[in-house]
């Protein structure tokens, strides 16, 4: 699940900025994404979602290092969630989904220009953005409805966050076994 890298500096800035603040948590985040990019920036490749990261991450901490508008930290939580789901629009929206990069590390080489393993990452794509989608919903209507039931803000992001890495880690196999039974 090298994907969960991917994912490492913002789950480090939803669990340090309720302690931290946005802007240590900004810049945390920033650095770890950095750190976490160089590997794969060193071999001329960087991932769609680690250069999504440093740059939504750097732009956040601007904005809080300028003294943000009262508003930004209000929805700070909609607009980070917003933003990953906007990264992944991005990576769809060029014609190459941010979990093909993951699946190269793991799938032989081969298998690469095959329709299936670029369908097979469509389809993983679309699942984490509709749980990026979902999280974002969730985190909007919590801000617009004062004292809403924590299951709104906790529990339905935790379990669209858990359902899309259940999916991206049963899927592949499912799919090779439908289109090896002659599926599509």
């Amino acid at each position: 699940m090298a994907i969960f890298f991917g994912f490492a500096p913002w789950i480090l800035f939803y669990v340090l900025v309720h302690t931290l603040g946005p802007l240590a948590s900004a810049v945390l985040a920033t650095a770890l994404a950095a750190v976490l990019a160089f590997p794969s920036i060193r071999r001329g490749g960087p991932k769609i979602l680690d250069i999504g990261t440093i740059l939504f991450f750097a732009a956040f901490a601007i904005l809080f290092a300028a003294g943000p508008p009262a508003w930004l930290q209000v929805w700070m939580k909609a607009i980070a969630d917003g933003g990953l789901a906007l990264i992944v629009l991005v990576s769809l929206a060029i014609g190459r989904p941010f979990t093909i990069q993951y699946a190269k590390e793991t799938v032989p080489e081969e298998h690469w220009d095959s329709p299936l393993f670029y369908r097979v990452n469509l389809h993983i794509t679309l699942v984490w953005l509709a749980s990026f989608l979902v999280n974002t919903a969730s985190s909007a209507i919590s801000v617009l409805i004062p004292g809403e039931p924590g299951w709104l803000t906790w529990a339905i992001p935790m379990l669209s966050l858990i359902a899309a890495f259940r999916f991206t880690a049963w899927y592949p196999d499912h799919a090779a076994k439908r289109a090896a039974a002659g599926g599509t």
